[in-house]
């Protein structure tokens, strides 16, 4: 969110700025420094990496084939789940298990840039109730961003 200029989309760091420590997004209109807000459900698709980009693609293959088949479908997006039973030592479990690895082994923990990175927690019983709801949902059939 820009003061001036209201909520803004910023384009991909340019490698300028990251050359020289500059890790904030400015205002892409009148350059002001943004204050992070949480990502908002109707703002444009912009995916930063390659993982991103096969994501989005997965999601409109799927939309594509719901649409054209008339088969119910929905995409949930989950991110770093978290909860009882959680194996901190797996791989796959993230930042939890990259942490509880290196402090396990007295190695350092690494924080890049400079360490204000976010991210987003879900607890698990949250994704259960979410799955359920999609599952009950009658108005997911042919939802597709195509016309």
């Amino acid at each position: 969110h820009c003061s001036n200029c209201g909520d803004v989309f910023p384009e991909v760091r340019n490698k300028e700025d990251l050359s020289a420590g500059k890790w904030d997004h400015s205002c892409p209109v009148c350059q002001k420094a943004l204050d992070p807000v949480p990502s908002m459900e109707d703002q444009p698709l912009s995916p930063a990496s390659c993982y991103a980009i096969t994501k989005h693609n997965q999601e409109e293959l799927l939309s594509f084939f719901s649409y054209t088949f008339n088969v119910p479908a929905v995409a949930l997006r989950f991110q770093n789940v978290y909860g009882p039973g959680q194996s901190l030592t797996n791989p796959y479990t993230g930042i939890l298990s990259i942490f509880n690895t290196r402090i396990s082994a007295d190695n350092p923990v690494f924080i890049y840039e400079d360490g204000k990175e976010t991210r987003d927690f879900v607890y698990i019983e949250d994704v259960v109730q979410s799955i359920c709801l999609a599952l009950e949902n009658q108005k997911i059939v042919g939802v597709c961003s195509k016309n």
